[in-house]
């Protein structure tokens, strides 16, 4: 009986090595794919921050067109625009001040 027992120890302790083992090649793993998500998301955001200044650079480049040779509509639009953002720039010095 004795030499069953240890044979049943044996195994247990072998199937415990590799079960702790696999535990650490996963953590290991999470561990990987954690930066690599960390890593894409610091990449969209990039993106996104690319993505919003070329935005911008465009509305200020398609309100410089209408100014220097647009039509009579492309040039109110082109006012409406200058309007509403002199409205924003309002909004926000008011907001300063409060």
């Amino acid at each position: 009986m004795t030499n069953r027992h240890q044979s049943l120890i044996d195994s247990f302790e072998k199937k415990l090595r590799k079960l702790l083992q696999l535990h650490a090649d996963e953590r290991a793993k999470n561990q990987q794919l954690t930066e690599q998500l960390q890593q894409k998301e610091e990449d969209l955001m990039q993106a996104h921050k690319v993505i919003l200044e070329l935005r911008s650079d465009y509305e200020n480049l398609k309100l410089a067109q209408t100014f220097t040779g647009g039509s009579e509509t492309e040039r109110e639009l082109a006012h409406k625009r200058i309007s509403q953002l002199v409205r924003e720039i309002d909004k926000c010095i008011d907001l300063l001040n409060q």
